[in-house]
């Protein structure tokens, strides 16, 4: 991975760390819309990363749709907030793996 897609993984992931704070709102707001639309958004910023390794972005499309798959699902608001919170942990954790154990390469 060169420098600059790491940089960018960085990036995405303090974007995920956001959201993952958005959605704990919801457990004692009880309120979705906010947290609905950051998950949302998670999808289009991905898009707009510019990785210049495609492989990045087909890896980390489907854990961004389990997202939206979780804070949209059916229940009540608790509910569909752990099943998004379960899933934003998920590909947390897959970016740290990614940004920390990818070969390094030139800029």
């Amino acid at each position: 991975m060169n420098q600059a897609d790491r940089q960018k993984l960085q990036q995405f992931l303090g974007d995920v760390r956001a959201v993952k704070a958005e959605v704990t709102d919801c457990f004692s707001t009880d309120y979705m819309s906010d947290a609905k639309s950051a998950v949302y958004d998670l999808n289009s910023r991905l898009g707009k990363l510019g990785l210049t390794d495609p492989g990045l972005a087909a890896d980390l499309a489907p854990l961004v749709e389990a997202c939206w798959d979780g804070i949209t699902s059916l229940g009540q608001t608790y509910e569909r907030a752990s099943k998004a919170m379960e899933r934003l942990g998920i590909l947390d954790r897959h970016l740290v793996k990614l940004i920390e154990t990818a070969p390094r390469s030139g800029s």
